[in-house]
């Protein structure tokens, strides 16, 4: 056997050869084997004209070796995970947002977040967005966040804020730190935008906020967009054309997913009267209707 050959069958080392307790020498071969798998631990290989007798992992040591690397290996994706988790997710309450802390009110609207995580590399390709629209508190942002988080978990950069986030963090910058910051949302390859409602920006604001949308769309990156807003309502022509503008380019981007079920929050609210009115008593606490 070559050199060559036993490099694509066994994994030598050049550590001293331990012997532990059950391991034998083979009569056939000479060499010393396993006691626990049975497989040498040692292996003869011949180079030009010379045979040497080298040691090598058996097989569950290879097997052991192999689950470390493994382990290790999960270790730095997690890793990975958490720092991508924690620069691209500015709020922390939406890195709580999974699919598995989904509690079952929200309908098959999240198998929609579940088949974009699964074809993310055919939405990337295509530039596949999604608008998603409805009242507060019917689950908008409970899917971006599990779409970002399982995404994020998987390996992708994602950055998820809200509009008033964004606009905090872009009042605070100026000149090259803006261009900056403008090229670094440039590389995530999903950016998905919270509570987006450009009404009342300031001229200022409102081309930032379009430059952010039309660069995305000239890069061809997608991204998911969560209004309140009604896509009747962005379709309209506002009387800031740079508004129009915006939600033209969200429209091309994007395609819409209207929630239109019961409100989340209305059933956390209830939930938590029905809380205080345990450890308070019925007569002490009162609902919103009074």
């Amino acid at each position: 056997m070559t050199y060559t050959d036993i490099r694509e069958d066994k994994i030598l080392t050049d550590e001293k050869l331990t012997i532990q307790s059950g391991d034998y020498v083979c009569g056939e071969d000479g060499l010393v084997y396993c006691g626990k798998c049975h497989s040498p631990k040692q292996v003869r290989i011949t180079h030009q004209t010379k045979t040497y007798t080298m040691n090598c992992l058996c097989k569950c040591q290879t097997e052991e070796r192999d689950e470390e690397e493994a382990s290790h290996r999960k270790q730095q994706a997690r890793y990975r995970a958490e720092t991508m988790r924690s620069t691209g997710i500015l709020n922390q309450k939406a890195r709580q947002y999974t699919f598995e802390n989904d509690n079952g009110r929200i309908d098959s609207r999240l198998d929609i977040a579940k088949r974009y995580v699964s074809k993310w590399e055919e939405c990337k390709k295509k530039n596949l967005g999604i608008l998603l629209t409805g009242a507060s508190g019917t689950g908008k942002s409970f899917f971006a966040g599990c779409v970002a988080n399982a995404l994020i978990d998987n390996g992708v950069p994602v950055m998820l804020t809200t509009l008033p986030q964004l606009l905090t963090i872009l009042g605070n910058l100026h000149g090259k730190d803006l261009e900056d910051y403008l090229a670094k949302l440039d590389r995530y390859d999903l950016f998905i935008l919270d509570d987006y409602d450009p009404e009342g920006l300031s001229p200022y604001y409102q081309r930032l906020l379009y430059a952010i949308v039309d660069r995305r769309f000239s890069a061809g990156k997608p991204m998911i967009v969560a209004t309140n807003l009604s896509v009747s309502t962005m379709k309209e022509s506002h009387i800031d054309p740079l508004v129009t503008k915006t939600n033209q380019r969200i429209r091309e981007m994007c395609s819409p997913v209207v929630f239109e079920f019961k409100e989340l929050r209305q059933d956390q609210i209830t939930r938590r009267l029905q809380e205080a009115r345990k450890i308070l008593g019925s007569s002490e606490v009162k609902s919103h209707a009074g």
